[in-house]
């Protein structure tokens, strides 16, 4: 993945979770669900839903980060 890509997310940190989102995503093989836990604050939910926008995505050829935001 490249680096700019990772730039694009709003989870802040998380790299290691961040490209094997990403991989899945890129070969069409996102999970139907992935078990989010931790302390509060340490961005879960922004986590969540930059899968939520990756998952949800048409066209991920063209976009950089989740689905281009």
């Amino acid at each position: 993945m490249v680096k700019e890509d990772k730039l694009a997310w709003k989870t802040i940190g998380q790299l290691s979770s961040i490209d094997r989102i990403s991989k899945a995503a890129s070969l069409d093989r996102l999970s139907h669900a992935y078990l989010i836990c931790g302390m509060d604050g340490i961005g879960k939910v922004t986590f969540a839903r930059d899968i939520a926008k990756v998952a949800n995505c048409l066209d991920m050829s063209t976009s950089s980060g989740p689905c281009g935001s």
